[in-house]
């Protein structure tokens, strides 16, 4: 996985039973992960894809915030709107 090149491992991936992708007692199993995460990732999309049409037929505006590094490079996110710091 490009950008993975820390020795630093998350809590997370030792204390959410879905993101526990290890070889062995020392090695994180990357591939195993990204798909784990990719997958849940596809679930939490399609729930917000339903809910945000439900919310968009309701609200003249509604806002998404994401948790994920690659959104702050994203157009449109707030730190990039202008006049908006």
């Amino acid at each position: 996985m490009a950008g993975w090149v820390t020795s630093t491992v998350p809590t997370d991936f030792l204390l959410i039973d879905e993101l526990k992708h290890w070889r062995d007692q020392y090695t994180l199993d990357k591939p195993a992960l990204r798909r784990a995460l990719e997958a849940l990732g596809d679930e939490a999309a399609g729930y917000l894809k339903s809910v945000l049409a439900q919310a968009a037929k309701q609200y003249p505006k509604v806002i998404v915030a994401t948790h994920t590094a690659s959104a702050a490079s994203l157009p449109g996110r707030i730190g990039a709107s202008p006049g908006f710091r």
